[in-house]
């Protein structure tokens, strides 16, 4: 009887230690998981201030490009058309920019980590790709910062050859950076540090590892 009773003991021990070790190991989880929490709140603050940053300095610009803009329509002049052409591409792409980082803003300040993992992770990879078209649209202006001083009345028919060359050879660099710029700011390219990290696209990389890493710690502790 004395036997079978420390048995029972022993079993009680085992069991008690097992569970002691189990409520551990889930605080342990806890910790780490609020922690992560914490880092991924950290990220999106990053972004946000980023794009802040971003729509308040854009503001005096758009208005600069717009006062100009509308100045030459005004006082239209078919020399101008080169200038006309060039600063209306530009101040649309920046305006739809502007709006990019407005929009980015508030997905940021919407998302809460202590939610589902899912819903975070699918609004976190939206964010992601809004980031890579917003880059791909940026560098379709390039071409037109190299020819809104152009002016028919001298170019191109009352210019040296050398002068020709050159402008062409800089528009003809505009137009591959951006060529570049949109063949690469795209989700096959996003693994490049260089395309992950622009336009605050760090951030959002660091939020989505982090959702990665909570996601698998809640799974190991349900298993």
């Amino acid at each position: 009887m004395e036997e079978k009773l420390n048995d029972q003991e022993m079993f009680h021990l085992w069991d008690q230690t097992v569970g002691d070790t189990d409520r551990r190991l889930s605080v342990n989880q806890q910790a780490v998981l609020k922690e992560l929490e914490v880092n991924a709140n950290s990220s999106m603050k990053k972004l946000k201030r980023f794009k802040l940053t971003g729509i308040i300095f854009s503001i005096p610009y758009l208005l600069f490009l717009g006062l100009i803009l509308l100045y030459a329509l005004i006082d239209f002049n078919f020399n101008s058309v080169y200038f006309i052409v060039s600063v209306s591409v530009i101040l649309s792409i920046n305006v739809v920019a502007v709006s990019d980082y407005i929009r980015h803003y508030f997905i940021a300040q919407n998302l809460d980590f202590s939610r589902d993992l899912m819903e975070n992770q699918d609004q976190l990879v939206k964010l992601q790709l809004s980031i890579l078209r917003h880059n791909r649209l940026m560098g379709l202006q390039f071409p037109f910062f190299t020819t809104f001083y152009l002016s028919p009345s001298w170019f191109p028919g009352n210019m040296d050859w050398p002068y020709l060359l050159f402008q062409f050879g800089i528009t003809l660099i505009a137009v591959i950076a951006a060529a570049f710029f949109y063949h690469f700011n795209s989700p096959s390219y996003v693994s490049k540090k260089w395309v992950r990290n622009s336009s605050g696209g760090k951030s959002v990389a660091e939020a989505i590892q982090i959702m990665e890493e909570m996601n698998h710690l809640r799974s190991n502790r349900n298993a």
